[in-house]
């Protein structure tokens, strides 16, 4: 019941700077070395280039913490996009619709194996019901390749392809 189509929080884009911007957001904890890492966050970054080359004034909204932001920050000097990311930490579970609201498009495009894929994942569903699009790694389930209501959810990219992961953004 706290997810659905709505406005954007007036405060919230005050604070990030987000007036009149597209915004491409991904959620999760901001580990150095696990599973969550690879929930999209490096392959993002490397696509944001190509993504500004389409949207000039694209923003990168990183929800979520973790000892691994200094690391993403590094990265996102390192390839000129730092100005275009936004670290907004840790999101109380009451206010992360407002939040996906926020977004244009929710990029999750994990290349990991152990990043679990399944199209159904709450992480996939909470933006979906806020009406944002979400990309995502193509599927790997023969199961899931094959349901039309698996395949019509997300928007697949193949997170090792920084023109395809663009693409899909900006789709």
């Amino acid at each position: 019941t706290r997810y659905g189509v709505g406005r954007k929080r007036p405060d919230l884009v005050a604070r990030f700077g987000l007036e009149s911007c597209p915004v491409v957001m991904t959620t999760g904890r901001i580990e150095l070395e696990s599973a969550e890492r690879n929930k999209g966050f490096d392959e993002v970054l490397e696509a944001l280039p190509l993504i500004a080359e389409a949207a000039p004034d694209i923003k990168y909204l990183v929800m979520g913490d973790g000892d691994g932001q200094g690391a993403l920050a590094e990265k996102a000097q390192a390839l000129n996009v730092s100005e275009r990311v936004i670290f907004c930490g840790y999101v109380a579970e009451q206010d992360k619709a407002d939040y996906y609201r926020l977004a244009d498009v929710v990029a999750m495009p994990g290349s990991n194996p152990l990043f679990d894929r399944y199209p159904f994942r709450f992480a996939f569903l909470e933006p979906l019901a806020c009406g944002i699009p979400v990309v995502a790694s193509k599927l790997e389930d023969p199961s899931e390749q094959n349901d039309p209501a698996a395949r019509a959810l997300l928007i697949q990219v193949d997170p090792a392809s920084r023109e395809d992961i663009a693409r899909g953004v900006i789709e």
